[in-house]
């Protein structure tokens, strides 16, 4: 019927969401991930604490795990002049020499099953 209409694409809401949901009781470390195709994604991972201090260079990620880390968000809190706390995010775009830091959230580019190799370590 959707079609008849004209809709392009039509989006299960409940499908997606359930998805979605699954893939998070799965792999917690894994925060959103978005197919590019059937078998490469876009995925926002929490960085390894193994990761935490080393570098692109050290750590070797293209190489060694065929992923592309192409952002990284810093999510920092502070406290305001009220007591309040307040949260800010910075988006880095990684150069050999950034270090990974506890709480970064590292968006990868990717093969599923790469992914999911990042996500086991």
């Amino acid at each position: 019927v959707l079609r008849s209409v004209g809709a392009n694409e039509i989006i299960n809401v409940e499908m997606d969401a359930g998805r979605r949901l699954a893939e998070r009781a799965v792999s917690p470390d894994v925060l959103d991930k978005i197919p590019i195709t059937l078998e490469i994604s876009i995925a926002e991972i929490w960085t390894p604490e193994t990761f935490i201090g080393k570098t692109l260079t050290d750590l070797q990620i293209p190489a060694k795990l065929g992923l592309t880390v192409s952002a990284i968000k810093r999510i920092s809190v502070s406290v305001d002049e009220e007591g309040n706390p307040t949260q800010s995010e910075q988006v880095v775009f990684p150069e050999g020499d950034t270090r990974r830091e506890d709480g970064d959230i590292m968006l990868v580019v990717g093969r599923d099953e790469d992914i999911d190799k990042l996500r086991n370590l």
